[in-house]
């Protein structure tokens, strides 16, 4: 097992490297799926904005892009795909998110809120029970949600170890509340 960058993912499982990949595909920034390939749905993962809970903005029910502009952030690598999502939700304001730190891993990030260096987008999904300091906000006016599915190769379609573990993945996923 690879934890890596959807798109990355999609390349190995179209070149055969992999057999089947988990990925996720955020509505601002599309997740293309070569022609060789199915990609099923598993579910919809929401992301909120983590802060410290003595931030001004964590006793809110919900916060917009707006709200958000002046705000020092910690994100995933520039060009990872949940970069992308992060830059997408300032673009309409014409703002760039102001980036102090860059970690692929949220529970860095996670860590960073909780002593008050930054913001974080995390997905649901992508993060445990949050410590004591940090509070999930949503995002609205777009909510930030992530489709996560599977991916496979069209060749593969009919292999009985591939359709079991979807199946598999499928009645995890349905099991799950996040979106």
């Amino acid at each position: 097992m690879v934890a890596e960058d959807p798109r990355e993912a999609v390349q190995r499982v179209a070149t055969g490297e992999a057999d089947l990949g988990v990925v996720h595909n955020w509505h601002s920034v599309p997740l293309v799926i070569p022609e060789n390939m199915v990609h099923e749905d598993l579910c919809l993962d929401t992301a909120d904005v983590l802060l410290n809970s003595a931030h001004p903005l964590a006793g809110r029910t919900a916060v917009e892009p707006s709200d958000l502009v002046d705000e020092s952030w910690i994100s995933t690598p520039a060009g990872a795909i949940c970069n992308e999502a992060l830059l997408a939700i300032l673009a309409g304001l014409g703002r760039v998110p102001d980036i102090r730190v860059y970690d692929p891993d949220f529970s860095t990030h996670i860590a960073m809120v909780q002593q008050g260096v930054a913001v974080a987008l995390v997905p649901r999904l992508g993060r445990p029970e949050l410590p004591a300091g940090v509070v999930a906000v949503p995002v609205v006016n777009p909510m930030q949600q992530r489709q996560v599915g599977i991916v496979y190769r069209k060749t593969m379609m009919a292999s009985p170890s591939i359709r079991h573990v979807v199946r598999l993945l499928q009645d995890v996923a349905a099991g799950l509340e996040v979106g």
